[in-house]
C-alpha cells in the first residue's frame, strides 16, 4: 500500500512543477534583459534583432499547437521534457555564437521551446489538480515564475554592468543548464498514465483531430490582443521614458520591479474569488478595462514639457498600479476560461493553442506598440484593443459551464507505489 494518497501525489506533482517552473524561470529573467545586447554584441543591428524575434515568437506560436498533439498521443511528460530540452539546445548553441544562420535557428529553437511550454505547462496543471483548484495553482506558479524572473533579471542585471559579451555569454549559457535541469526534473519528478484509448486504431480520438470550435478561435485572438500588456510594458513603456524629458531611466527598473512585485502579492487572492462562469466573466471584463485605463495613464509619460515632473510621477505610479490589478485579474479570468472550454480529450492540444496566445502577443507587439510610443495620444489604440478584447472574450464564458479535468488523469510522482 501507497504511504500518501491522491491528495499526497497531488500536492508533491504541483509542487515538482512549481519547482521546475522556477528554475526556468529564473534563466528566463536573466535571457530577458540580455538577450539584445547580447545580439547586439554577436554583431546584430537592433533592426535585426527586433526582426529576428518576432518572426522567432511567431513560429513558435504556429508551432505550438502540433506539439500539444503530440503530448496527447505519445504523453504530456515525456513530450514536455523533450521541449525544456529543446530550449535547452537552442540556448547552447546561442552561447556558442557563430555564424547569423546558426544565431537564428538556435533562437528559434528557443522560441518554438518556450513557446509550446507555456501550453504544456497548463496542461500538467490541468492533469495533475483537482478542477476546482486549477486556477488557483495556476496562480500559485504565476507567482513563483515571477519572483524567479525577479532574481534572474537581477543576476542580468549584473551581467549588463559589466559590459563585457563573455559575461553576457555566460548567462545564456547559464539558462540553457537550467532548462536542462529542469527538463529532467519533469521527466523523472512527474508521471502521467496515457490516456485510455476511446477509439478505434488508427483513428484519432474526439478532440484530438484538430477542429477548433468558435468559442475556443475567439477566446485565443481575443487573448492575443490582451496580452499585448506584455510588450506594452517591455517595449512601449522603454521607449516613452527614453524619450520622455525629465523621466530618469531608472523608472524602468523601477516599473518592472513594482509590477512584479505586485503581481506576485495579489494573483493567487484573486483567483481563490474567481469560481464561478460570472465571475470569469467580471474577471475578464474588469481586467480589460483596467489595461485600457493603465495605457492611458503610462502615456503620461509623454506630456513632460506640459506637465510638472511630480505630475508624471504620479501618472506613471497611477498607471503601473492599475495595470498590475488588470494584469491579475485578465490572468484569471484567461485561464478559467481556458479550463471550461478545454475539450474532454486532447487537452494538451488545446492549452497549447490557447497558450500561443502570449507568443503571439510578443511578435506583434512591437510593430503595433512601438510606433505608438511617441504619439501622445498613442494610448488610444491600446486601450481599444484592450477593450474589444475582453468583451469578446467574456461573450464566450457560457453560464453554468465548468473547469474541465485533464485527459490524463493517473498522476503520480516518481516512486510512488499503489
Amino acid at each position: 500500500m501507497s504511504g500518501c494518497g491522491p491528495a499526497d501525489d497531488g500536492r508533491t506533482r504541483l509542487r515538482r512543477l512549481g519547482q521546475a517552473h522556477a528554475l526556468a524561470q529564473t534563466g528566463d529573467g536573466a535571457f530577458y534583459v540580455t538577450s539584445a545586447a547580447y545580439l547586439v554584441g554577436l554583431g546584430w543591428s537592433p533592426v535585426r534583432v527586433g526582426i529576428l524575434l518576432a518572426l522567432c515568437w511567431g513560429a513558435g506560436a504556429l508551432l505550438s499547437r502540433r506539439v500539444g498533439r503530440l503530448a496527447d498521443r505519445h504523453g504530456l511528460v515525456a513530450t514536455s521534457a523533450a521541449t525544456l530540452g529543446c530550449c535547452a539546445a537552442g540556448l547552447l548553441g546561442l552561447a556558442l555564437g557563430g555564424e547569423p544562420a546558426l544565431v537564428a535557428g538556435a533562437f528559434l529553437v528557443y522560441a518554438s521551446g518556450q513557446s509550446a511550454w507555456g501550453g504544456l505547462r497548463a496542461a500538467l496543471v490541468q492533469a495533475a489538480a483537482d478542477p476546482a483548484a486549477a486556477v488557483t495553482e495556476r496562480a500559485r506558479l504565476q507567482s513563483i515564475g515571477n519572483g524567479a524572473v525577479a532574481v534572474g533579471a537581477a543576476v542580468g542585471g549584473l551581467a549588463l554592468g559589466l559590459g563585457e559579451i563573455g559575461a553576457l555569454r555566460v548567462v545564456v549559457a547559464g539558462d540553457a543548464l537550467l532548462y536542462l535541469v529542469t527538463s529532467l526534473l519533469v521527466a523523472r519528478g512527474i508521471r502521467i498514465s496515457a490516456p485510455a484509448p476511446t477509439a478505434s486504431a488508427g483513428r484519432p480520438v474526439a478532440g484530438e483531430a484538430g477542429r477548433t470550435t468558435m468559442p475556443q478561435l475567439v477566446a485565443t485572438v481575443a487573448a492575443s490582443v490582451l496580452y499585448l500588456y506584455m510588450p506594452m510594458l517591455s517595449v512601449a513603456l522603454p521607449l516613452m521614458i527614453t524619450n520622455a524629458s525629465g523621466v530618469p531611466r531608472w523608472t524602468i527598473s523601477a516599473c518592472f520591479l513594482a509590477n512584479t512585485l505586485g503581481v506576485m502579492a495579489m494573483q493567487r487572492r484573486v483567483a481563490i474569488r474567481v469560481a464561478t462562469a460570472e465571475r470569469t466573466r467580471h474577471a475578464l471584463l474588469t481586467g480589460a478595462a483596467l489595461l485600457a485605463t493603465s495605457s492611458g495613464l503610462l502615456w503620461t509619460t509623454l506630456l513632460g514639457h506640459r506637465l510638472a515632473p511630480a505630475l508624471i510621477a504620479l501618472g506613471l505610479g497611477a498607471g503601473i498600479v492599475t495595470q498590475v490589478l488588470g494584469e491579475v485579474r485578465f490572468a484569471v479570468g484567461a485561464w478559467d476560461l481556458g479550463y471550461r472550454l478545454a475539450p474532454t480529450s486532447g487537452t494538451a492540444a488545446w492549452q497549447a493553442t490557447y497558450g500561443a496566445a502570449v507568443p503571439i502577443a510578443r511578435s506583434a507587439g512591437p510593430a503595433v506598440l512601438a510606433p505608438l510610443a511617441g504619439f501622445e495620444l498613442g494610448w488610444i489604440v491600446p486601450a481599444g484593443l484592450f477593450l474589444a478584447g475582453g468583451i469578446a472574450m467574456a461573450t464566450v464564458v457560457a453560464p453554468g459551464s465548468v473547469r474541465r479535468p485533464g485527459s490524463a488523469r493517473d498522476v503520480r510522482p516518481a516512486g510512488s507505489r499503489r
